[in-house]
C-alpha cells in the first residue's frame, strides 16, 4: 500500500497518462521507473581480519587505527565533480571546483526508524538523467528509450576518513593534530587538498589514523558496474595515506647473522649475563609529521595518495619510556651491593632483557608510529645505545661490584637504500650483538584497500622483505 502523500500519487498517475497520451503507447512500469530520479548512495563490508584493531572513541578525540568499527564512528568525506559529458581526464585540462559534493559528510545509521543501518548523509544527490538512453538499459518492451542529449552525464567522487568539519572563516579546524586544514571550496579540483598533522610522539595510539580513497572516475546513472541503479552504490577504496613503523629487537649471540649454525655458537644469551636498551635512533630516512594530502592524485599513479608541503623532517628516537620495560635501561642499574649473594639476588630480580627472540621495542606489545610517506630514497642509518650486564662474583672492585657493564653505543648504515610508501608497514629488526649491531627490514602492506560497498581490507596483507646488514 502507498504510503507517501496523496498528492504524490495523483502526479505520478497524471504524469504517466500524459506521457502515454502524447506518444500514443502503453508506458510499462519498467520505464516508469526509469526515470525516477536515483539518489548516489553509499554503503561498506568489512572483510573479517585477523590483524584489525579496534580503537576508543570518535574523531577529534580519537586516536588509533581505523578498521569498519571506527569508520561507522567517525564518518567519512565526500568531493565529486559533474563533469557533464567530459571525462575528468578532459575536464582536468581546464579544472574547475567541485560542484557536485564538497566535503560531504557521510554517516553510518538508521536513515528512518525500522530501515536498515546504511550510510546516510544529507541533502541527497541524484544522478543526472541526461544519457542516451536516459535510462542507460537495453530497452526489451519494443519502444523506443528515452533519450538525453548527449551520451553520458559523468559524476566522479574523491574521498576521505575521518570526517571532519570545516571552519569557513579561520579554514582550519580545531584540532591541533589529525586534519588541521582544508581547502575551501572554491579552489581547483586537483589543488584541494587535507593539511595533516600526526601526534608530536608519533605514536599510532596517539595519532589520529587517515584514510584516502581511491578516485572513482567517470561514474554515470545506470552504469553498468551498477552505481546508478536504485539499489547500486558508488563503490568507495579507501587505504590508509601514512606509513606505520614497527621495531623488533633480537639478540645475536657469538655470531654474524641469526642463521649461522656452528654448533659451538650459543643459543641464547648467558644466564649471566642480560641485555638493555638505553636509546635507538632511526637517523635515516627522515620522517615528516605534517603535509598536505590532496584528494586527486597524479595521473601516472592514479591509486597512491599524493601528498605535498611536508614539514617537519626529523629523526626517530626512542628512549626511556618509550622503550618497553623489559629491554629498557634503568640509569644506575645495578646497584652496588656488599656481597656477592645479594648481588646475585639483584641481578635476577631485573627485567628479561634482549633475549635470542624477537621481541617489541616499544612501551607496548600493540605499539607502533605513523608518519607521512617519503618517496625519496635514502640509505637506512640507524644508532642504538645498549649496556650489557655480567654477574661475576670475582669482580669486588667494579662499580658496581660485582658486575661488569659495557656499554655499546653502535650506528650502523646499509648499502641499500629504502623510502617510505602510503599504506605500507615498515618493521625494523634489530639484531644486537656484543661487538656490533646489524638490522633487517620487512615491509608489508598495510591493508589492502578499504571497501565501501565492496571490500574492506583494514590490516594485513603481503610481507615485502628487504635484508639490510
Amino acid at each position: 500500500m502507498w504510503k507517501g502523500e496523496p498528492w504524490a500519487v495523483l502526479w505520478l498517475l497524471s504524469a504517466a497518462l500524459l506521457l502515454a497520451a502524447c506518444t500514443g503507447d502503453t508506458l510499462h512500469p519498467e520505464e516508469i521507473e526509469a526515470a525516477r530520479p536515483v539518489a548516489v548512495g553509499f554503503d561498506t563490508y568489512l572483510k573479517n581480519n585477523k590483524e584489525a584493531k579496534q580503537t576508543r572513541t570518535a574523531y577529534p578525540n580519537a586516536v588509533g587505527e581505523i578498521d569498519e568499527p571506527r569508520l561507522h564512528e567517525t564518518g567519512f568525506g565526500v568531493f565529486a565533480v559533474f563533469t557533464e559529458n567530459k571525462a575528468y581526464s578532459t575536464f582536468r585540462s581546464s579544472d574547475e571546483a567541485f560542484n557536485f559534493m564538497w566535503n560531504q559528510q557521510v554517516t553510518w545509521g538508521d536513515e528512518l526508524a525500522g530501515h536498515i543501518t546504511q550510510w546516510k548523509y544529507s541533502p541527497v544527490k541524484y544522478w543526472p538523467n541526461d544519457n542516451q538512453p536516459a535510462d542507460d538499459q537495453n530497452n526489451d518492451t519494443g519502444n523506443d528509450p528515452a533519450q538525453g542529449s548527449q551520451a553520458h552525464s559523468y559524476l566522479s567522487f574523491f574521498g576521505y576518513a575521518p570526517w571532519v568539519g570545516y571552519d569557513v572563516i579561520a579554514g582550519t579546524t580545531v584540532s591541533d593534530d589529525g586534519i588541521v586544514a582544508m581547502s575551501d571550496n572554491g579552489v581547483l579540483t586537483t589543488a584541494t587538498g587535507l593539511t595533516y598533522r600526526t601526534a608530536s610522539s608519533m605514536k599510532a595510539s596517539e595519532s589520529v589514523d587517515l584514510l584516502w580513497a581511491y578516485p572513482q572516475y567517470d561514474l554515470y546513472k545506470t552504469k553498468l558496474s551498477g552505481e546508478g541503479y536504485t539499489t547500486g552504490t558508488v563503490k568507495m577504496h579507501f587505504i590508509h595515506a601514512l606509513s606505520k613503523l614497527n621495531v623488533l629487537v633480537c639478540g645475536v649471540f657469538d655470531r654474524a647473522t641469526p642463521q649461522d649454525s656452528w654448533p659451538e655458537y650459543a643459543d641464547d644469551v648467558d644466564e649471566n649475563t642480560k641485555i638493555f636498551i638505553e636509546q635507538v635512533e632511526i637517523l635515516s630516512p627522515q620522517v615528516n609529521r605534517e603535509g598536505k594530502l590532496y584528494l586527486v592524485p597524479d595521473d601516472a599513479t592514479p591509486q597512491v595518495p599524493r601528498w605535498g608541503d611536508q614539514t617537519g623532517a626529523t629523526s626517530l628516537t626512542f628512549a626511556n619510556a618509550d622503550i618497553h620495560p623489559d629491554l629498557r635501561y634503568r640509569t644506575g642499574t645495578p646497584a652496588d651491593e656488599a656481597d656477592a649473594a645479594t648481588a646475585k639476588t639483584t641481578f635476577d630480580a631485573l627485567a628479561t632483557g634482549v633475549t635470542n627472540t624477537d621481541h617489541t621495542l616499544f612501551a607496548s606489545d600493540d605499539e607502533s608510529y605513523i608518519f607521512l610517506p617519503n618517496a625519496t630514497a635514502s640509505q637506512v642509518q640507524v644508532r642504538v645505545v645498549y649496556h650489557v650486564i655480567t654477574y661475576d662474583d670475582r669482580l669486588t672492585l667494579n662499580t658496581p661490584k660485582y658486575f661488569s657493564v659495557v656499554t655499546n653505543d653502535i650506528t650502523t648504515t646499509s648499502t641499500a637504500t629504502l623510502s617510505f610508501e602510503p599504506n605500507k608497514v615498515y618493521t625494523l629488526r634489530l639484531l644486537l650483538g656484543l661487538t656490533t649491531v646489524k638490522f633487517d627490514i620487512d615491509v608489508e602492506d598495510w591493508a589492502v584497500p578499504m571497501v565501501l560497498d565492496g571490500e574492506v581490507n583494514p590490516w594485513g596483507g603481503k610481507t615485502h622483505e628487504a635484508d639490510v646488514e
